[in-house]
């Protein structure tokens, strides 16, 4: 009331009910509000329920133009001040947990549909929408904001690695049997099948790893017969982890030829590192000794 009567306002209103769900009030918030309102021929202050714009409309149709002028003006964002300061930044690991979600949830309808069109796989609606609820569930004030407490962020970030599982496996389910539908007679090595789940072309790197290559090198070949770079990343226990350089379209899937050879890649690349390049700050210059291409 003090600040009501700074900017010479008779009128103030608050908010009855209960947080964290949506519908109208409960039957016991209503009838306190009631009693309230039989006080009034007793009380100095009149107790009013309306709806929520109804205070701006009577400033707007009633107030005089020096009231007006007496009200405060807000030109940054409406952050609470009592409650949720820094739930921008706080718990970061749920806020990049549940986007990761979200993009999952997206790549998976789009395979999922693409293998129903195609007749390669059903779309499995149960599990992609057990997996949609499960992580949606923690979108309110509270949980992804992160301004709550600790038990409740154990059981959420849980849910959210137990749907981005879920979505992963339903991706690799619906994509992968569309593999049969591609055309794999240019390959004379191993057919290698990249999806591009994204409404735009895309160039990038490829990882692939491998059980019990018979060379030491592989080398990447496109339907063209046309060399991508590609080179070696690591071998350990027999698995051999690869990266090539895929060109994919909006949406779609692409073969390439991933071929065992004595012999590593050859194809050129425009990066390079070599003793010219020098890195430098404040306090230390550092220079490559060895050349070589990545």
């Amino acid at each position: 009331m003090r600040k009501t009567k700074k900017y010479d306002l008779d009128i103030t209103y608050f908010f009855h009910g209960i947080g964290d769900r949506g519908g109208t009030p409960k039957e016991e918030s209503v009838k306190f509000v009631e009693e309230e309102i039989k006080k009034n021929s007793q009380s100095d202050i009149e107790v009013v329920a309306a709806s929520a714009d109804e205070t701006y409309h009577d400033i707007d149709d009633n107030f005089t133009d020096e009231q007006k002028a007496k009200l405060p003006v807000w030109k940054k964002e409406f952050v609470m001040q009592n409650h949720g300061i820094g739930d921008y930044t706080s718990r970061a690991v749920g806020k990049r947990r549940n986007r990761r979600c979200q993009e999952l949830a997206d790549v998976t309808e789009r395979g999922s549909v693409m293998s129903s069109y195609l007749g390669t796989a059903d779309y499995n609606q149960q599990s992609i929408n057990r997996s949609w609820k499960r992580f949606i569930a923690h979108q309110f004030h509270d949980d992804l904001p992160g301004t709550s407490c600790q038990r409740v962020y154990r059981r959420s970030w849980n849910d959210y690695a137990m749907s981005m599982n879920q979505f992963s496996n339903e991706l690799e389910a619906s994509v992968a049997p569309v593999s049969q539908l591609m055309k794999t007679d240019f390959c004379s090595g191993i057919p290698v099948m990249v999806y591009n789940p994204i409404e735009a072309d895309r160039r990038g790197a490829v990882t692939v790893r491998f059980a019990d290559l018979p060379e030491s090198y592989v080398r990447v070949y496109d339907e063209n017969g046309r060399e991508i770079k590609s080179q070696i990343l690591s071998y350990k226990d027999g698995v051999t982890e690869i990266l090539f350089v895929a060109d994919v379209k909006s949406l779609g899937t692409r073969i390439y030829d991933v071929r065992p050879s004595d012999r590593p890649c050859c194809v050129k690349s425009d990066i390079s590192i070599n003793t010219d390049n020098i890195m430098e700050n404040q306090k230390n210059i550092s220079s490559r000794l060895t050349e070589r291409a990545i």
